[in-house]
């Protein structure tokens, strides 16, 4: 199953997670969250910290397939 996006009002809710994200939020404590342009994780990317969005990815706007959490511990 996809991944889709939070369920609040903002633009891109509740929609598939593919191609389709301009800003991102990473709710997990201790995890860094990277947004990569194609799946598998691969290509350029957008790093989102813990507990800290982006209002803009820069790299992958509207242009991202995968995201990865890997721990900052």
């Amino acid at each position: 199953m996809p991944l889709r996006f939070c369920g609040n009002t903002g633009s891109g809710s509740g929609q598939v997670a593919g191609n389709n994200a301009a800003s991102a939020y990473n709710w997990y404590d201790g995890y860094v969250g990277t947004v990569y342009y194609s799946a598998g994780y691969k290509g350029i990317s957008d790093t989102v910290g813990a507990r800290s969005g982006m209002s803009t990815l820069w790299n992958t706007r509207n242009d991202n397939r995968s995201i990865r959490f890997s721990s900052t511990w």
